[in-house]
This record gives C-alpha cells, structure tokens and sequence, in this order.
C-alpha cells in the first residue's frame, strides 16, 4: 500500500504513539530508499524530515554509540581490576556481578514494552559504575578481613556488617534520587527513572549475594595467604 496518495497531497497512512511513529519512519525510510520515485525525489532534494524523523535518527546513534562503548566500558574494568586485585576471583566477580545486573534491568525494561531510546541510553552505564563500586568495595574489605581471620566465616560476617549495609543505604539513596525523575512532564525521563532505580536495587543484591557466596565457598581455602607473601595474579 502507498504511504502517500498518488497525487503527492494527501497521506494514505496514519499513525499515533511515540512508538508507532518510529515504527512508520522506519517502514518509510526503508520505502523511501527502495522507490525509484523517491530516489529521483532526493536527486531534486527532497528528504525526510520532522521531530520524528529526529527522535528515530537520535534513538538509532544512541543505540549505536551504546554498541561501541559498552564493550570499552567492560575492556576498561577488567584491566582496572586486575591492577587494584590482581587475583582472578577479583576481577570475574565484579564482572559477572555487572553482566547479570545489566542483562536483568534490560530485560525488565524491555519486558516492560519499552524500548532503548536516547534517554534511556543512560541505564546501562549508571547499572555498570553502581555495580563495579559496591563490588570493588566489598571485595577490598573482604581481602583486608581475610588477613586477620584466614579460616571460618569472621570475615565474611564482618564484611557483611561493615560494609554492606553502608552500600545497601548508599544504592538505596541513589535509586530514590533516580525513582524523583517519576515527577517529571517528560514521559521517557520519568519510565528512565524508575528502571535505573530497579536497576540499581538489583545490581546491590546480585553483587552481595555473588561475592559473599562465592567467598564463603573459597573461605581457608583460596584466600589464605600471609600479609607479606606476594599475591599471584592467577592464584
């Protein structure tokens, strides 16, 4: 079916919702380029354009700039954390910590109808910083704690104790500061807002509950080293 009537005045097709608008420009782009009418039309200087034209062309480089950088951001982490750890355990940790919270928050989003947007861009860099800090936190104090109780489950209690909840209450105030975005007038800022708090929330419990599992298994077993002995980067 034509997009616009035969006598170039009138459209045959019309469309409402942000997303549906999106979904039209991309029918239309793709007919655009296809039809050797349109084609002589942009030889004559005819183009696409309009606020929805905008918003589709800003959501697809957004989406393409989140596809190079992600992996920069990962590449970045993991040479970050082999310098401050140099153990194995400190540096798949986190980084299983941060796959698995950024896999669920998308997906919660997406399952939620929602789509990546240019706002919306802005979840998985907040979900990876947020769930890197509080790994980096607790695996740091846990190697401290490690030192002065190298067998039983002292250290990871004092970990817990000493360390989580000040990164439970630290997420707990980011995320209601990312959940106040609710009052905005812009619908995108407000739907960004609420994810990123889930988001933020779930990269707390993933993290704690993946490191101090993890910890408890290997506890007397992996960590035991003395304050002065060199630490292997592959022990």
């Amino acid at each position: 079916r034509d997009i616009i009537s035969r006598s170039f005045t009138i459209p045959e097709q019309t469309v409402s919702g942000n997303n549906g608008e999106k979904s039209f420009f991309q029918s239309l782009k793709s007919k655009f380029s296809q039809s050797d009418t349109a084609q002589s039309l942009v030889s004559s200087g005819v183009y696409l354009a309009g606020p929805t034209v905008v918003n589709a062309e800003l959501d697809r480089m957004s989406q393409s700039d989140m596809a190079m950088f992600v992996p920069v951001m990962f590449c970045a982490a993991v040479i970050m954390l082999i310098i401050i750890f140099r153990k194995v355990l400190g540096v798949i940790l986190p980084m299983v910590a941060i796959g698995l919270s950024t896999i669920w928050t998308i997906g919660i989003f997406a399952l939620c109808d929602n789509t990546m947007n240019m706002v919306s861009g802005i979840i998985t860099p907040v979900i990876f910083v947020t769930t890197l800090s509080i790994s980096i936190h607790i695996i740091n104090y846990h190697y401290t704690e490690i030192l002065q109780y190298p067998a039983g489950t002292k250290s990871i209690t004092n970990t817990i104790k000493n360390i989580g909840v000040p990164c439970l209450f630290n997420n707990l105030t980011t995320a209601i500061g990312f959940i106040s975005l609710l009052t905005s007038d812009v619908a995108l800022v407000g739907i960004t807002g609420a994810f990123t708090s889930v988001g933020i929330m779930l990269s707390f419990f993933i993290s704690t509950v993946i490191i101090i599992i993890v910890f408890s298994i290997k506890s007397g077993v992996v960590f035991k080293h003395k304050e002065s002995e060199n630490i292997n980067v592959f022990d």
